[in-house]
């Protein structure tokens, strides 16, 4: 599953980035979020550490916007 949205993601991203903008391309971001630790108590209902396969993409509306939109998988992360 995770393989499948990273080459969708992917393939998304290389269409959608050379017609965008210099300046929107600054707009996105990828997060890959390997190593991931809970701060509150985790008695082994979440896995930690390196563990995980989180990733995501997220767009903001403008440079100066303080919103977003991510998408992305928690796959492993509960």
């Amino acid at each position: 599953m995770v393989n499948k949205l990273w080459i969708l993601l992917s393939a998304l991203l290389m269409v959608a980035m050379p017609s965008a903008q210099a300046g929107e391309l600054n707009l996105y971001s990828m997060n890959t979020g390997s190593y991931v630790y809970h701060m509150t108590g985790n008695h082994g209902q979440y896995n930690e550490h390196f563990n995980n396969n989180f990733f995501s993409v997220e767009r903001k509306f403008s440079q100066d916007s303080k919103y977003s939109v991510l998408v992305g998988t928690m796959k492993k992360q509960l």
